[in-house]
């Protein structure tokens, strides 16, 4: 996915028209046109704008990564060297206690 793709993606979440977020970054409507068409890439500074206005962040729009990305990503690794580091037993009993708080979790959603 593009800048302009999430640009859009986003637009579309928070309800938000072309216009007025034009109007919110102080941004030509036909600047702001090219940059959600993709026929234009707005610069860095432009990214920013748009990012907060949309309540989200220029490593979102350019990358398509967020800061929960990074949070799970951490979650993930920290989860799987400390399973490494479990006996076999133990290993064991982790993953039935996953298992559990599937199922735990899953009797609450209902």
């Amino acid at each position: 996915m593009e800048i302009y793709e999430r640009i859009k993606l986003k637009m579309k979440e928070k309800k938000i028209s072309q216009s007025s977020l034009s109007k919110t970054c102080n941004i030509a409507k036909s600047s702001m046109s090219g940059y959600i068409n993709g026929k234009n890439i707005p610069s860095p500074n432009t990214i920013g704008l748009i990012a907060k206005a949309l309540d989200t962040t220029t490593d979102y729009l350019i990358y398509g990564k967020n800061d929960l990305d990074e949070d799970f990503d951490k979650d993930l690794n920290i989860i799987i060297e400390t399973y490494k580091r479990l006996d076999l037993k133990n290993k064991k009993h982790a993953v039935e206690d996953i298992k559990y708080l599937l199922r735990k979790q899953k009797i609450e959603n209902m």
